[in-house]
């Protein structure tokens, strides 16, 4: 799930975690109201931008298996000098539902926050509603910087322009050669480029 925008940071937070659900109890004697108990555990994420320009954020979830949780959607600008504040919960219903209207869902694993500028991340895991006998808990978790993978490669090899190789060793007039390099000829050709070494590619 790549960033709609070309990424120049990326983060890493090692845990992700969420949950919620309800339950319905029936009263303790017949005259008694049947109560509802509600719960919730988020992965909080907060964004800082302390840059004078907007900067986009784009954030991928993943199970602890690997799978990508495509239920958080979060992705957007984050305005000049502000923050953002956002709950990485599915934006999903859950799977099963009682005929009571009750249900658990949840999940963990980890996240990454993609960029195209140096936000300042920070991530808590919070009970927004906790159930009655537990306390309440905050826990902050890391968000450590990441290297960014280089792009895939296309499958047609570039296309470059290319000063030629004089023929015969005599020197002869060197001329220009347009023409398809391997990935390798591409990557010699513009070292040579940058080290002022002549180029030649493989089959001279």
């Amino acid at each position: 799930m790549p960033p709609p925008f070309a990424p120049t940071h990326a983060w890493a937070c090692p845990i992700w975690r969420w949950f919620h659900g309800q339950l319905t109890s029936p009263g303790a004697t017949i005259f008694d109201s049947a109560h509802t108990t509600h719960w919730a555990t988020t992965t909080v994420l907060y964004v800082a931008n302390s840059w004078s320009a907007p900067i986009s954020i784009h954030v991928d979830c993943y199970l602890s298996d690997g799978t990508p949780e495509t239920g958080v959607t979060v992705s957007g600008s984050v305005g000049a000098r502000q923050r953002l504040k956002t709950s990485l919960n599915p934006t999903r219903a859950p799977a099963t539902v009682s005929a009571s209207g009750d249900f658990t869902d949840g999940g963990e694993g980890w996240f990454q926050l993609w960029a195209n500028g140096p936000v300042t991340p920070a991530a808590m895991t919070l009970v927004i509603f906790s159930v009655p006998g537990w306390s309440p808990m905050e826990l902050i978790v890391p968000v450590e910087p990441v290297e960014i993978e280089p792009a895939a490669v296309d499958v047609a090899p570039p296309h470059v322009e290319v000063e030629a190789a004089p023929e015969g060793g005599g020197g002869a007039a060197e001329g220009t050669l347009e023409t398809h390099l391997s990935v390798p000829e591409a990557v010699a050709w513009f070292e040579s480029a940058r080290t002022g070494r002549r180029f030649h590619r493989r089959d001279e």
